[in-house]
């Protein structure tokens, strides 16, 4: 076992590592909490740093790596503050770290959001639970799930888009449950003063049909790896594994919920497991693959 790194705001150090990429011999660290990527090879060894650029007025986020050097973002403009339901806009592109140059290719709507003003305050609510846009990077390119789609999209270097692929699941009415369910653990972390806006917000939610389709999507080992969106009270969690060089579905894996993908290769799997104490152990399953075309 080998350790590196360590909490801090020093160049080879993390407050939140929110995402570990893997290429080749290379790992790539991202801290969300600075918007500081970091790179590091297999043995633990640092090689460099490189902080997300900064935009007049927008903001960038990390969805996901192509290589050492390129990342794939997205860029938010300010938010909208004359919409209380929000489709909440962003840039797609690729970011080159070394030169610090973004490319810019596309813009579409990400993600749901639900915007609060009143008595002197705004709040932003993000609402995970009507699902959102997917992003992974992959060698020389990059794919992207439009918000309630079940397509994948993949895309070349400089945002060509290359090929669509269809993931086989069936989009289902929206459980309105799920907003309730939302809404009641914002109110458990709120105080007095907050619950209200929570309340107000949610009051202003219009009645959705349509449930999403994909929760997640990881680059594996070069593979993408897309998770069926987990319907309330099931037990397995289901992944559809696309080979961006086929440019097809060529694999399904179900696995308890209990377990969290972290991520591995071709040949390993790694999951996460909590026991009921709190307990968190790393798990690996080896990736059996069938020798048919």
């Amino acid at each position: 076992m080998r350790t590196f790194g360590k909490a801090g705001d020093g160049p080879p150090e993390f407050r939140f590592i929110s995402s570990i990429n893997t290429t080749s011999d290379t790992l790539i660290i991202h801290d969300g909490l600075r918007g500081r990527t970091t790179v590091w090879t297999s043995a633990g060894k640092y090689v460099r740093g490189t902080n997300l650029p900064r935009f007049d007025r927008r903001r960038a986020e990390f969805q996901g790596v192509i290589d050492g050097d390129r990342y794939v973002l997205t860029i938010f403009p300010p938010t909208r503050q004359n919409q209380r339901f929000q489709r909440q806009p962003a840039s797609v592109g690729v970011f080159h770290s070394r030169s610090g140059r973004v490319d810019e290719h596309f813009t579409q709507d990400v993600r749901y959001n639900l915007f609060y003003a009143g008595q002197g305050a705004t709040t932003t609510y993000r609402l995970p639970y009507l699902g959102s846009a997917l992003f992974a990077g992959f060698e020389n390119g990059y794919a992207f799930v439009p918000l309630d789609s079940n397509v994948v999209q993949l895309f070349d270097i400089a945002g060509r888009r290359t090929a669509s692929i269809r993931v086989p699941v069936r989009q289902k009415p929206f459980d309105q449950t799920a907003a309730g369910a939302y809404r009641d653990s914002l109110l458990k972390i709120s105080g007095t003063r907050t619950a209200h806006r929570v309340r107000a917000a949610f009051q202003q939610m219009p009645t959705i049909d349509r449930a999403p389709s994909v929760s997640k999507m990881i680059n594996i080992g070069g593979e993408l790896w897309i998770q069926k969106f987990p319907e309330r009270g099931q037990s397995v969690q289901t992944w559809y594994v696309i080979d961006p060089a086929k440019r097809s579905v060529i694999g399904e894996i179900s696995f308890p919920t209990e377990l969290r993908l972290l991520g591995g290769n071709r040949a390993l799997l790694l999951l996460l497991r909590r026991d009921d104490l709190g307990v968190e152990t790393i798990e690996g399953y080896s990736l059996l693959r069938s020798t048919r075309g």
